[in-house]
Order: C-alpha cells, then sequence, then structure tokens
C-alpha cells in the first residue's frame, strides 16, 4: 500500500496461509511494527535472544475476543503463524525498509527452506500448524 521501499511507512496486506512459515526475526529498535487482523486468526509468538518462547500473541478478529491489534515498538524475535485457513492482516512497519538491514534471522531459526527444520523447531516449542 506504500508507494516504494523508500517511504518512512510500509503498509502491506498480508494473506498468510495456515502451512506458512515466516521464521522468527527481529528488526531494529528503531522501527516499529503493527498487525491488524482483518479476518482470520493469527498467534505471534515472542522469544528471547537464547531462542527460548517467551509469550504467545492470540489474535484474532475484532469480536473474537482475542487481540485485533498488536504493535511492537521495540526490537522483539517474533514470528507470526495463522491460526485459521487464511489469516488477512495489515502490517505497518517504519520504514523505509531495506531486507538486508530491517530483517535479521537468529542462529536459532529453523532453515525455512528445510520442512524437517521447521517441523523440528515447532516441535521443540510444542507450535503446531493450523488443521
Amino acid at each position: 500500500m506504500h508507494k516504494n521501499i523508500n517511504d518512512k511507512t510500509s503498509e502491506m496486506i498480508i494473506a498468510l496461509n495456515k502451512k506458512s512459515f515466516i521464521p522468527p526475526h527481529i528488526h531494529p529498535n528503531s522501527k516499529s511494527e503493527s498487525y491488524h487482523i482483518i479476518e482470520g486468526k493469527m498467534n505471534v509468538y515472542i522469544f528471547r535472544p537464547s531462542g527460548k518462547l517467551l509469550k504467545i500473541i492470540q489474535m484474532g478478529e475484532k469480536n473474537s475476543k482475542k487481540y485485533f491489534f498488536y504493535r511492537m515498538c521495540k526490537g522483539f524475535y517474533h514470528m507470526p503463524l495463522s491460526r485459521s485457513e487464511w489469516c488477512v492482516y495489515h502490517e505497518t512497519y517504519s520504514g523505509p525498509f531495506k531486507k538486508n538491514k530491517d530483517v535479521k534471522f537468529p542462529k536459532w531459526a529453523p532453515n525455512e527452506e528445510s520442512y524437517e527444520d521447521v517441523l523440528n523447531f515447532l516441535k521443540k516449542h510444542n507450535i503446531k500448524f493450523a488443521k
């Protein structure tokens, strides 16, 4: 929804499938990121720098009694994961967005190209893909 990657605010509408996997990552502390659920459910898993799961933010549509909006104002390792067939959400990020500078994957994050690594990571943290 933003004009280009140099905009000071980056906005996207994202459709996350129940089998989609975005590895845990962190953004610089000077950047904020927010999620606003449009349709479906999603969990945002927050991790300590060591890789230990710290908390789970359960998100859903406005009337779901779950958080429909969540904003991170400081860098946390986090991982969004759909809890429904599809989760459609509006993401806002403090730009400009430069992926090589703004997204850092920790050494303990699984290789997203390896389904086995992803499954082992999820199992270790007692996380399952939505059914």
